[in-house]
């Protein structure tokens, strides 16, 4: 999923800024039987979803002997990237929480000793420019991914052997366990007016949808973090809350108003979809970011423009959102 403010190899962040970060609680001496019914909650032992600062579950430490570790992060609601090197080609090391994928069920879901009942991990997935690796919770409701990406070919093979990259995935899980483990996952406390609390799905009814859409798509799909929600069956309508590089590019989005909000228009098209994005702006989060309320709209070339149905939507999520500062 492409991320606005996550360029690969560019655009190298430490965030810190309006979202402070408040320390998990350890517990060592949790006895066997507590801490199988922690990890095992509808958070998998991360605690409240909607505030995990998922960089707390990225140790570049776990890949000294595997990559140079460049220390430089950028953290948005549901991931975090970390930037370093492996075999003269610059990396990207991510986590991002997740709903499973489709055929979850089919998967070959395994322990490790490292990884108390009832968190179970996945085989490796190749994914463009990369490897990734995941710890899945219980009843596989939700999947914690880790991935190593290089810059990709023409055919999305990645510059570094991608066996190192898996390596490099694993590594960065099994530490992150050993986190989770520990009770020492950390959470933000968000700023009075933070994107942070809204919950996307619970801006927009079906019929509002229905009626702002060219075809209708009937139930929605949240994450599990709660900071990003789809409709229909190829994703074809998304609104989420993130974190993105601020300004954005005049020379890619043009501005206008919409909603009496300050709002980006982004569009582009392939051979066979046409996309639409239209932005706001919240908070600051940290010099050079926003937070930001997105709305994606996707459809065949041959159909409507998605913008219409962007804008839309937009202007009925607007009014619901923090009043900008």
């Amino acid at each position: 999923m492409w991320r606005r403010g996550v360029v690969l190899f560019c655009c190298l962040l430490t965030l810190s800024g309006c979202t402070s970060v408040v320390s998990g609680s350890a517990v060592p001496n949790e006895a066997a039987s507590a801490l199988s019914a922690r990890l095992g909650g509808a958070d998998g032992g991360l605690g409240e979803l909607s505030t995990v600062d998922f960089c707390s579950l990225l140790d570049g430490k776990a890949i000294k002997d595997l990559a140079r570790h460049q220390n430089v992060e950028f953290g948005s609601l549901d991931f975090c990237v970390l930037y370093a090197e492996a075999d003269g080609e610059d990396i990207q090391v991510s986590v991002e929480l997740s709903n499973p994928p489709p055929d979850v069920h089919g998967l070959d879901l395994e322990r490790r000793d490292w990884l108390p009942d009832p968190l179970r991990v996945g085989s490796h997935e190749d994914i463009y420019g990369g490897c990734e690796a995941g710890i899945f919770f219980k009843d596989r409701k939700a999947v914690l991914a880790f991935a190593a990406r290089s810059k990709p070919d023409e055919e999305g093979e990645p510059a570094v052997d991608r066996d190192d990259l898996c390596d490099i995935a694993d590594a960065l899980r099994e530490a992150a366990a050993t986190v989770i483990v520990e009770g020492r996952v950390k959470h933000a406390d968000y700023a009075a007016k933070s994107l942070g609390p809204v919950d996307p799905c619970t801006l927009l009814s079906n019929q509002q949808i229905n009626k702002a859409m060219p075809t209708t798509y009937g139930h929605r799909v949240g994450t599990p973090s709660r900071h990003r929600c789809r409709w229909g069956l190829d994703a074809e309508l998304e609104v989420a809350a993130e974190i993105s590089d601020w300004p954005l590019d005049e020379e890619v989005y043009a501005s206008e108003t919409l909603a009496g909000r300050p709002s980006f228009v982004y569009t582009s098209k392939d051979d066979e979809y046409a996309y639409c994005e239209v932005v706001t702006a919240n908070i600051e989060d940290a010099p050079g970011t926003r937070e930001t309320m997105s709305v994606l709209v996707s459809a065949k070339v041959d159909k409507p423009d998605p913008c219409v149905a962007a804008r839309a939507v937009a202007a009925l999520v607007w009014p619901q959102l923090p009043a900008a500062s």
